[in-house]
C-alpha cells in the first residue's frame, strides 16, 4: 500500500490510515498492531516514519507501547449520540461500559433573569403534563446549560430564581 497526497507529512498520512483501520475494527480492542518493520514495508516507508506515526496515534490514546511485547489497539472512545433526550448512563450501558460520577462541588446561583424565567416556565409546563422528575431535571439542566454561558455544580432544579 502507498500513501499518494504529497502536502501532508507521510507520517501523519499514516496516522490516519491506520486510525481508519482502528475505527473500522480491522483490529480489535487489545489486538496487536503488526510491528513497524511489517507496517514500514506494507507501505513503502522508512521504519522512522512509521514510529513517528505510531507516536501519534499513541499520544492519542488509540495504542499503547508494551517495550518487548508490541503496539496494542487501546479500548475505542465512546460512540456518543449528542441530542435533547440523549441520557448519559443509558448510552454508556448500551455500549457496554458502567457510568459513575462524583460531585466535586455544588454551589447555589442567582439565575439571571432570562434563564431563571425560561427554567420555571420550563419546569411548569413539564410538570403539567406529568413528566417524570428525571425529565425534569435533565431538561433543565439542558436549558439551563443552553442559556447560560457556563454552569457550575450540580443543577437539581429551580427554586425561586435560583438554580439549585
Amino acid at each position: 500500500m502507498t500513501i499518494l497526497d504529497d502536502r501532508i507529512p507521510r507520517y501523519h498520512r499514516l496516522r490516519d490510515q491506520l486510525a481508519a483501520r482502528i475505527a473500522a475494527l480491522e483490529w480489535q480492542p487489545q489486538d496487536p498492531l503488526p510491528t513497524e518493520q511489517e507496517l514500514a514495508l506494507a507501505y513503502g516507508l522508512a521504519v522512522g516514519t512509521v514510529r513517528k506515526a505510531v507516536d501519534l496515534l499513541e499520544r492519542e490514546g488509540l495504542v499503547e507501547r508494551f517495550q518487548g511485547r508490541g503496539t496494542f489497539v487501546q479500548p475505542g472512545a465512546i460512540d456518543y449520540q449528542i441530542g435533547r433526550r440523549t441520557r448519559f448512563t443509558e448510552n454508556l450501558r448500551q455500549q457496554g461500559h458502567v457510568s459513575s460520577g462524583k460531585v466535586l462541588s455544588t454551589a447555589r446561583l442567582k439565575a439571571d433573569p432570562t434563564v431563571a424565567k425560561a427554567l420555571v416556565e420550563q419546569r411548569k409546563e413539564l410538570s403539567r403534563k406529568g413528566s417524570d422528575p428525571k425529565d425534569v431535571a435533565d431538561t433543565i439542566l439542558f436549558l439551563a446549560s443552553d442559556l447560560s454561558s457556563y454552569v457550575t455544580g450540580q443543577i437539581i432544579g429551580v427554586d425561586g430564581g435560583l438554580i439549585v
